[in-house]
């Protein structure tokens, strides 16, 4: 009797387990997400900052090339939101949120990969590289995902 009793017992803290479904669901609320974002947008501006420390509005409309520390900036900078894009796919946002998401590591990625293409042409130009940013721009699902309350504020006209 004693056998059975304990095999009832796992049994039903197996169904247990299985039922909470413990590890469970990775949906993350609201804040969760915007603080996960908080540090991804951080991380990949900062990146960038470094691109343009050198760079204003003239070279980016200049056919002159780009210096080299440019360059390797910019691949750099290329990395981190390839990074980026790959840890925001990992994330399951809240569900209101998630067409944004996609829409976001989509946009994102592709400007990632202009970014790195552009840095290894050894006759970038501002022009090019300004080029290379405004082929595929993130704004639109970021402005969906600030909308929402899933994606940090702009601050200082970032």
């Amino acid at each position: 009797m004693r056998r059975a009793y304990v095999a009832v017992l796992a049994i039903a803290s197996l169904a247990l387990i299985a039922g909470c479904d413990i590890g469970g669901d990775d949906q993350l609320s609201k804040e969760e997400f915007n603080a996960k974002a908080t540090e991804i947008d951080k991380r990949v501006s900062d990146s960038f900052d470094t691109v343009f420390e050198n760079l204003d509005e003239k070279d980016l409309r200049s056919n002159k090339p780009v210096s080299e520390k440019t360059k390797a900036a910019l691949a750099e900078a290329a990395q981190t939101e390839k990074d980026a894009v790959a840890e925001l796919a990992d994330l399951k946002p809240p569900e209101e949120g998630q067409a944004a998401v996609d829409e976001l590591v989509r946009v994102a990625g592709a400007q990632a990969d202009n970014l790195a293409e552009a840095a290894k042409n050894p006759d970038l130009t501002g022009k090019d590289l300004e080029e290379a940013f405004s082929a595929e721009d993130p704004e639109k699902p970021i402005t969906e995902l600030r909308e929402l309350g899933l994606w940090p504020q702009e601050q200082n006209g970032q």
